[in-house]
């Protein structure tokens, strides 16, 4: 635990924003009802490391058909189908739930 960096508390005021370099974690909590937005600029290598967790912490296990030869937006489509489908009918679901995201940005 020595070598880890020690952590760095932020409070943001509205309006305020925070960058990270590459690499860096976050960790958020809000006192009141409130809307975040955070923009990730990744290569394909940080990428595929942000999908992979993405997967891990959405319990898939299973392994998604032709995953590792897609290209970059259709593997963050299938990524975010798969985790956003479990407890919502699997796959398809997770392309329900995603469309309906998606209607709400328009």
């Amino acid at each position: 635990a020595s070598q880890l960096p020690k952590a760095l508390e932020v409070l943001l005021k509205p309006g305020e924003m925070a960058c990270l370099p590459a690499g860096g974690w976050v960790q958020s909590y809000a006192d009141e009802a409130s809307w975040s937005l955070q923009s990730f600029y990744a290569n394909s290598r940080g990428l595929n490391r942000i999908l992979e967790a993405v997967l891990a912490h959405a319990g898939q296990k299973e392994e998604i058909f032709g995953y590792s030869s897609l290209p970059p937006q259709a593997k963050v489509e299938a990524a975010l189908s798969a985790a956003l489908g479990r407890g919502h009918g699997g796959f398809s679901g997770g392309r329900s739930v995603l469309a309906r995201l998606r209607s709400l940005d328009r």
